[in-house]
């Protein structure tokens, strides 16, 4: 009488190791120039990028940030490359700001202060894959009342649909089977299928098992 949810077993994803990335702004007040540094030896190589006061540089391989204006101030080290022979700086991930140190012969990296971002609230987003071997309608279920509303999406066998509102599965081969329950909505009246719904982006399954239907509350 019943179909169900599974949720698809996850694929094995290789991910690739990060590779040095590393943006420095510079707020020293005068040109700065990025130098490549030979990570075997430590000797400063030729100058990659010229940064102007305000503007920013991406290194991907050790550097180090000399002033342009014949001073002969430089960097006294920086987050990632602690001390001469570490590696650190391979798989560095940050953003940089430069500025005059305390010591007038040095300029320094300071990381900048984090920007208060606001998040919208996540809305759902479920998609559903047909795996019953029929024809599926999802039909809009009201939340207040838990009646059920008209088909707003129908799936051939092996064919998916996305649902943005809460909603019941119904097999259209006029048998009368429908789902028992699914991951996120435990229960008539739980609001699971606003929040969780929209963090775990669920797709899921509609298999043909028979199973035990969850009782309502």
């Amino acid at each position: 009488e019943y179909i169900e949810y599974v949720k698809p077993k996850p694929t094995a994803m290789l991910v690739a190791p990060l590779a040095m990335k590393v943006t420095t702004i510079n707020m020293v007040g005068c040109k700065v120039n990025l130098r490549s540094v030979d990570p075997s030896t430590g000797g400063y190589g030729p100058a990659f990028c010229s940064m102007e006061n305000g503007t920013s540089c991406t290194a991907t391989t050790d550097f180090i940030a000399v002033v342009a204006d014949g001073t002969g101030r430089y960097d006294a080290g920086d987050p990632f490359d602690q001390w001469w022979g570490d590696e650190s700086w391979k798989d560095a991930q940050e953003t940089l700001e430069l500025h005059q140190g305390s010591n007038p012969e040095y300029i320094e990296y300071v990381k900048p202060k984090p920007t208060a971002m606001l998040v919208a609230p996540l809305a759902m987003k479920v998609t559903t894959i047909n795996m019953v071997g029929c024809k599926v309608n999802l039909r809009s279920v009201d939340p207040s009342t838990g009646g059920y509303g008209p088909a707003f999406c129908s799936m051939e066998n092996g064919t998916s649909c996305t649902a943005t509102t809460d909603f019941i599965a119904v097999v259209a081969d006029g048998t009368g089977r429908y789902d028992a329950g699914d991951p996120f909505d435990q229960w008539w009246g739980c609001l699971l299928y606003t929040s969780d719904a929209a963090d775990e982006e669920d797709s899921v399954d509609l298999g043909g098992r028979r199973i035990i239907k969850k009782k309502k509350t």
